[in-house]
Formats: structure tokens, C-alpha cells, sequence
């Protein structure tokens, strides 16, 4: 949802009174306590604006504040490559990583968490990271697919990367589902012409 809007004012409309445009709508560029006017909108009147992305790129170009210009993409393709590696509940490691080369290196072979005191070490087993809670695990797939994403792969480079044929997975099939499942109409553009949402996007693919 882009705007968090009342149901009903004093007169019984729908309207977003000046100030009101969402909880927390603050731009980042401006000094503590100094805010854009917010415009007095009717509800049907922001979602006249935002029906379209023509209408979308003029609000944005209007320097009107806007709630989020980016969408779940990073959650969507996580959540597709964990429903396709099909690990169980119980498996802190529901991506199936072999490593986390995120946390820094310890002694020869290893790696350790920053900020624990004595240094506690990654575990592995069979070649595979042990995270310390499955909440850990997908925080670690989503950090692996963001990182891709900023790298400029696309989804087959991703998927190839992730599930290689080397390992025995299917790739085709496993690019083809996660496609599929998190909404990404061509495989071989890179990920980040996803990731704006389509009402603001000025640089979408085409």
C-alpha cells in the first residue's frame, strides 16, 4: 500500500488532510523536523494519481512525497528459492548455502561471528553452513540474493550460480519455477529493472 489513509473525516469523506500523507513519510534529504507540504488529497483523487505510471512519474517528478519507490522483490525471490530448494521446517538452512563469506575470516579454513566474546566459529556440515537459527538462514539467503541483484545478474545467472547443473539440480527447471513463482517476466535482464515499483518506475524495462 503506498499511502496510509483514513477511512472517514468530520464530513464523512475520504480525504487525507495536509500533513497526513502516511506514518513516518519523511524525506531523508531534509534537516530533522523540516518537511515537504503535504498536499490535501481525497483519497479517489490519490488513486486517480497513481492508477497509471504516467501518473506515477508526474507525482514523482512533482517532489511530492512518495511512501516506497521499491518493492519486495528481494523477499519474492528469496521466498521462491526456498520453496524450490524444499527444505524442511526444521532446517536452519533453508537455502542451502555452502558458506556465509559475509561473516569475517578466523583462523585458516573458518570463519567467525564479529561481537562474540570468546570468537564462536561458522559451523558446517557436509560441505553446508549450520546457521545458529533458521531466522539466520533466510536472513542469509536474502542477503546472498540481494547482493546478486546489486552485482547486475540476472535470474539465470542467479539460479546457475546458486543450483549448477554440477550439483546434480536441474537449472533449467528450478530458473523456469522461481521465474515463475516471484514474477519475472524475462530471465536474462538483470534483476535490479525489477526491484522499483511499477508506479515510480522511470527506468523500467521494456
Amino acid at each position: 500500500m503506498i499511502y496510509r489513509l483514513p477511512l472517514k473525516d468530520s464530513s464523512g469523506e475520504n480525504s487525507v488532510p495536509r500533513g497526513k500523507l502516511g506514518a513516518k513519510c519523511d524525506d531523508p534529504h531534509r534537516t530533522r523536523g523540516e518537511q515537504r507540504p503535504r498536499p490535501n488529497l481525497k483519497r479517489s483523487e490519490v488513486v486517480q494519481k497513481i492508477r497509471s505510471d504516467a501518473a506515477g512519474v508526474a507525482w514523482a517528478k512533482s517532489g511530492r512525497p512518495l511512501k516506497h519507490i521499491m518493492n519486495d522483490l528481494i523477499q519474492k525471490l528469496t521466498n521462491a528459492i526456498l520453496r524450490q530448494e524444499g527444505m524442511g521446517a526444521a532446517n536452519p538452512n533453508p537455502g542451502n548455502l555452502r558458506d556465509a563469506p559475509w561473516f569475517p575470516p578466523g583462523a585458516p579454513g573458518k570463519r567467525y561471528y564479529p561481537n562474540t566474546y570468546p570468537a564462536q566459529t561458522l559451523q558446517y556440515a557436509s560441505g553446508f553452513w549450520v546457521p545458529r537459527s533458521r531466522a539466520e538462514g533466510v536472513a542469509g539467503a536474502a542477503h546472498v540474493v540481494a547482493l546478486h541483484i546489486a552485482e547486475g545478474d540476472t535470474l539465470r545467472q542467479l539460479i546457475s550460480r546458486w543450483a549448477p547443473n554440477s550439483d546434480g539440480n536441474d537449472t533449467e527447471a528450478y530458473i523456469q519455477n522461481v521465474a515463475g513463482w516471484a514474477d519475472i517476466t524475462d530471465v536474462n535482464l538483470p534483476l535490479w529493472n525489477f526491484i522499483l515499483d511499477r508506479n515510480y518506475a522511470l527506468d523500467k524495462p521494456t
